[in-house]
């Protein structure tokens, strides 16, 4: 697990700042704008383990809409 520097504040990045970085609504402002509920973080240290190795959800979406886009469905001959 390493420290993740977040220029514009000046401060290393916490567990929350990780997951909404992520598009996790990890705080209430992204939460009301995604209209859903707060995500619910037992261990405030450790949340970011909750994303382990994620991508940003606009990210895959784009990734499996290329891969729908290039393969059709063929009919039985």
């Amino acid at each position: 697990m390493g420290f993740y520097y977040q220029r514009s504040t000046g401060r290393v990045m916490t567990s929350t700042d990780k997951l909404t970085a992520l598009g996790w609504p990890a705080t209430k402002e992204v939460a009301s704008s995604m209209r859903t509920s707060v995500l619910g973080t037992v261990d405030p240290k450790r949340a970011e383990l909750m994303a382990g190795n994620a991508m940003h959800l606009s990210n895959v979406s784009i990734v499996v809409l290329v891969g729908m886009v290039c393969f059709r469905k063929t009919t039985p001959e």
